[in-house]
């Protein structure tokens, strides 16, 4: 299967505990029907979360080994689930030897990062508005805060470093990066999009077909810039319009934006490289964001795992952990509810069930995995209806949040692939489709030819 096809699960990897911890789950995963795995930084790191690198070439102690990360890697291929790492690229740790080196004046490592020796008071970010650090009589520039300077990503020894370090974990026999805060290598735009299309390029070079995927941060219209030279990009616009749109029991209008192609989303199959996700590390837990509603829980799923896109789901996520980022960001990267997993698996109305039984089926039908998208218009504000269609095969995919409605499909006979309100088997759709409160219900048919 494509990596594009496949279902992926970020691993916050404190929340683990360790590399041989998330290498004792892989049958878990596979279970659950997941094809990869991303894991956040790996390497040493002053931090709890890691995105502060002093060395890209090792694993953090507290995690484990080097032969740790590749009896995981072992593992995982065996069982058919690809594995990408978390790639820090926009900055170090103040504590990496480069910077160290570099703010020590030495010549080699000096244009490493960026200095001015004034505040220039510009190049602010959304995450720091006070971006330039007093240091040894200049001013060095970081995006996020102090203990994480900016490479600079116009020095060419720099880029070479950089590219050294891909190579390193490719041979190692990596299946692809996430590649954090793309959006902020440059603030320009444009400058951005031109460096990490020369990263993509190069990485290209080692192995071909190797797998990035963006964290570009920011509307839909910037991030599908960075998407066309990497390849892939979270679509954040989609999981907040998902997240407002069921909250406010209006899902007819995500299905407009669909329509109307702008925004969040588009007709065809230009999302099939987009990556989509309900919530990650950074962000409020989606069921806390859903107010804990087991029903709109459910048809966020059913919307993830049915949308065009690479899907991916945030570790908890399938048993409905919850978490927000008051006080701290370490209440959404708690540890694993491994006695949740084990009481939820013998429940078969339980969330943990349903993620399996949604994972399954886009697994198992090719159209979900990368057929068009469709919206079908609807009259009534909480219904949401849309095909994904792939050769000779559609798959309709309805969902009604509000109480009993009738809306237009077309008539024929479908097989029934899922429904949550016990429907099985094969329905005959006259004119109309009738749908209960809060029913999700997926039905393929044939396409005449």
């Amino acid at each position: 299967m494509d990596m594009y096809e496949r279902v992926f699960y970020q691993i916050f990897i404190k929340a683990f505990g360790s590399l041989k911890n998330i290498t004792s789950k892989l049958d878990y995963l596979k279970g659950l029907g997941i094809g990869g795995i991303w894991l956040t930084p790996i390497y040493k790191s002053p931090s709890y979360h890691g995105y502060d690198v002093v060395d890209y070439y090792s694993i953090k102690p507290e995690y484990g080994t080097m032969e740790d990360f590749e009896e995981l890697l072992k593992e995982a291929h065996a069982r058919d689930i690809k594995v990408i790492i978390d790639m820090v690229l926009n900055h170090t740790s103040d504590q990496h030897e480069w910077f160290k080196k570099s703010s020590a004046g030495d010549e080699k490592y000096r244009n490493y990062y960026i200095w001015s020796t004034c505040n220039p008071g510009t190049d602010k970010t959304p995450m720091n508005d006070t971006p330039w650090t007093w240091n040894n009589g200049c001013y060095y520039y970081n995006s996020f805060t102090d203990t994480m300077p900016n490479l600079n990503h116009n020095h060419g020894e720099v880029k070479q470093e950089i590219i050294n370090i891909a190579k390193y974990w490719i041979d190692k026999g990596v299946d692809g990066f996430r590649l954090d805060a793309v959006r902020w290598t440059y603030n320009r735009v444009e400058k951005g999009v031109e460096f990490w299309k020369w990263f993509r390029e190069e990485v290209q070079k080692i192995k071909p077909g190797f797998y990035l995927v963006g964290e570009a941060w920011d509307s839909i219209n910037i991030s599908n810039q960075y998407e066309n030279a990497l390849g892939s990009c979270f679509n954040f616009d989609l999981a907040m319009d998902i997240i407002d749109k069921i909250n406010w029991g209006c899902l007819r209008y995500l299905g407009l934006s669909f329509e109307r192609n702008y925004g969040t989303y588009y007709r065809g199959n230009d999302n099939i490289h987009n990556s989509i996700f309900l919530s990650n590390h950074d962000q409020n837990r989606i069921y806390s964001e859903l107010r804990q509603n087991r029903k709109n829980m459910e048809i966020a799923a059913a919307l993830l795992l049915t949308l065009s896109g690479t899907p991916y789901i945030y570790y908890g996520e399938e048993i409905g952990m919850l978490g927000t980022k008051s006080p701290s960001d370490a209440e959404v990267r708690k540890p694993m509810l491994w006695e949740a997993v084990e009481s939820e698996e013998y429940i078969p109305s339980s969330l943990l069930n349903l993620y399996k039984r949604l994972i399954k089926l886009r697994n198992n039908e090719v159209a979900l995995r990368k057929g068009d998208f469709a919206n079908i218009n609807t009259s009534n504000d909480g219904t949401l209806m849309f095909k994904r269609a792939y050769e000779n095969e559609e798959i309709v995919v309805a969902i009604n949040q509000g109480k009993e409605v009738k809306q237009k499909l077309e008539g024929g006979r479908y097989q029934v692939l899922f429904s949550n309100s016990g429907i099985n088997g094969v329905v005959e759709i006259g004119e109309y489709i009738e749908l209960g409160e809060n029913e999700i219900l997926i039905l393929k048919t044939m396409i005449t030819i």
